[in-house]
């Protein structure tokens, strides 16, 4: 009996400990949601492009989607192929990829950009909660409604589909086609190739590199205990970080970035003034930094990758480092009977893509590969 007191006293203690936080840069403040402005069938005109919005639905939760579509589309009987794009952390479709978008558009192809559940203008609370395992899963459906839409009633040729990702996007894309090849799903036979830029393949190395003194790893542990926590007992319940700061800034956040990378990264967000969509914040649920700490897409893709790959990464980069795109490529090369995945390494940082001296060397690299395959 006296054990189970104990027990009873230890347990409570410990909700305690978990559910109080005593950092100011941890905060339970809940985020909004803004209803997305183009309703599903909404044509807008970007440039001299068009812009048709539609909706996927998946789990009951509506990603909201746009496709970018080829000005020559217009005068063509010919579906053009279609690129699905995933963007990396933190940011959403409007943040990350319309440069990306219009500019393969205006090389021929048409593209997809979507936003994850809990993020952007799609579905899903509490916000800005992202789970890999669920972001492939959104994927698959984008890839399946255009199957089964006929392409967007022949909008797109959904046999010749290419995947693109970006960081963690580029995680999550070589996932999806690693489950395609594993599963043997319809789809994959219409995936013709698939380019990951500065991928995020490893949750473990990753985790392993960042650059956080002992005190800021603490204050996160302590944020993720709190998030995983509430989280099991409300579904909706949700503890954030910031999601990115400068090495010169105080606080706990899920990325240290030295002045130039935060610049970079900062001068696409509301941060410094851009006007996107939805209700973005430079916040992050905490629960994100286990659930990413699990993702291991250089095992997908080492055991089950057959589609033709492109890999882009830079040597420099210190978010999705190096030495394990480099090791998951020549695994991958051991298997001999596998379609070629390609490594190509440029001596750079992680969002050095982004800058107007690298973004035209991502979009001439990946269109070429593209094009070859698709």
């Amino acid at each position: 009996m006296e054990y189970l007191i104990w027990k009873a006293l230890f347990v409570a203690a410990l909700a305690l400990l978990i559910t109080v936080s005593f950092d100011p840069d941890i905060t339970t403040d809940p985020m909004r949601f803004v209803a997305p402005r183009d309703a599903g069938g909404t044509v807008t005109k970007v440039k001299s492009l068009e812009r048709l919005t539609f909706s996927v639905e998946v789990e009951g939760e509506k990603l909201h989607c746009w496709l970018f579509l080829p000005e020559a589309q217009s005068k063509s009987k010919t579906p053009p192929p279609v690129v699905v794009a995933a963007y990396g952390l933190g940011v959403q479709k409007d943040i990350a990829l319309i440069p990306f978008a219009t500019n393969l558009a205006a090389r021929g192809l048409s593209v997809v950009l979507f936003d994850y559940r809990h993020w952007g203008v799609s579905g899903g609370f509490p916000r800005h909660v992202a789970d890999p395992q669920k972001e492939v899963q959104d994927v698959i459906s984008i890839l399946e409604h255009l199957q089964n839409t006929n392409g967007l009633e022949r909008k797109v040729d959904t046999n010749r589909i290419a995947l693109y990702g970006a960081s963690l996007g580029g995680g999550v894309m070589l996932t999806v086609a690693s489950q395609l090849s594993q599963k043997k799903h319809p789809m994959e036979p219409s995936v013709k190739a698939v380019v990951a830029a500065v991928p995020f393949v490893s949750g473990k190395d990753t985790q392993a590199a960042a650059r956080a003194d002992f005190v800021e790893r603490i204050r996160v542990i302590w944020a993720v205990m709190q998030d995983m926590f509430w989280s099991y007992l409300k579904k909706e319940s949700v503890v954030y970080i910031r999601l990115a700061k400068s090495e010169e800034s105080k606080g706990v956040s899920a990325m240290r970035l030295n002045k130039n990378e935060y610049d970079i990264w900062a001068s696409r967000t509301p941060l410094m003034g851009k006007a996107v969509d939805g209700a973005w914040e430079n916040r992050l649920a905490a629960r994100t930094l286990y659930n990413i700490s699990r993702f291991q897409a250089d095992d997908s893709a080492v055991a089950f990758l057959d589609i033709p790959t492109l890999v882009i990464a830079g040597t420099y980069d210190n978010i999705c480092p190096i030495e394990p795109i480099r090791r998951m490529v020549q695994q991958h090369a051991g298997k001999k009977s596998r379609k070629e995945l390609v490594l190509k390494e440029f001596p750079i940082h992680h969002f050095e893509f982004l800058t107007a001296e690298h973004f035209p060397v991502l979009v001439e690299t990946t269109v070429s590969f593209l094009k070859d395959h698709i």
